[in-house]
């Protein structure tokens, strides 16, 4: 799944599948899997906002990630974070966490109908 996201002033591209998680782990040595159910639970359910003392980097390294796959010319994720605002990756959280989610969706559709 590809998606084009703004982050501040600038129109990210941004890449999904399955190759994500092994991608994520290759940069940051670290499980996407493990690191977005702790994420999840940091989020507020009303307001969205992340609460308690959760490390904001995942974020930062899934959006990185994503952008890298679907631009494979960047180098650094300090690089990258160098074009952004202090907030905009804050503010952009929901897109990006909503496309990791859309991206788990499936579009196939059962052959069996189990409630017959």
């Amino acid at each position: 799944m590809e998606e084009i996201i703004k982050i501040g002033e600038h129109e990210i591209g941004m890449k999904v599948n399955g190759n994500t998680p092994r991608l994520y782990r290759e940069i940051f040595g670290r499980d996407l899997i493990v690191d977005f159910s702790n994420l999840i639970k940091h989020i507020d359910g009303k307001s969205g906002a992340l609460k308690g003392d959760f490390d904001f980097s995942t974020v930062e390294n899934l959006a990185f990630t994503m952008a890298k796959q679907y631009d494979p010319s960047l180098v650094s994720i300090n690089e990258w974070l160098e074009q952004f605002g202090i907030d905009d990756i804050y503010l952009s959280m929901a897109h990006i966490v909503g496309l990791w989610e859309k991206s788990k969706k499936t579009t196939s559709e059962p052959k069996k109908n189990i409630n017959k």
